[in-house]
């Protein structure tokens, strides 16, 4: 059985280097339908984080160490992803009318619940930006994606 990598497990491949063309062969190498969405969440202009600004209070699964390594949920964003409808509107529209209350308590259930550094790549997809992935290495590894 093939290993798939967690989405912060290719993020910080991505960030070892200092080449935008290497960084897109990355990304490209470990495309998959989450990753797309991690990106588009994070890039795409059209949509819009239904959550107020900054970090949630949340307490991240435990694991062996502080990193978080060990929880056993290092894959547990992927199957997550689905769930980011409930935070977003796209191009003004609110995909799951739920209330703000609501939405907030889900996100961070979300948060407590996948790999501590997959919590941190969520924070930084809402933030709209990560920390190695520029706009210039999104759209050379991925040019369907919509940046401007």
């Amino acid at each position: 059985m093939a290993y798939t990598k967690a989405l912060y497990e290719i993020i910080d491949e991505v960030r070892k280097s200092k080449n935008v063309k290497i960084k897109a062969e990355i990304l490209q190498q470990n495309e998959s339908t989450a990753l797309i969405d991690l990106l588009q969440l994070t890039y795409n202009p059209g949509i819009k984080w239904l959550l107020p600004e900054g970090e949630p209070p949340f307490t991240p699964a435990e694991g062996i160490n502080e990193d978080g390594e060990g929880t056993d949920l290092e894959g547990a964003l992927i199957g997550k992803m689905r769930m980011m409808k409930y935070f977003i509107s796209v191009d003004g529209n609110i995909l799951e009318n739920i209330k703000p209350a609501k939405r907030e308590v889900v996100f961070i259930q979300l948060l407590e619940t996948v790999a501590p550094k997959d919590a941190k790549l969520v924070l930084e997809m809402k933030s709209g930006s990560i920390k190695g992935v520029s706009t210039g290495v999104v759209e050379k590894a991925f040019p369907q994606i919509q940046t401007k």
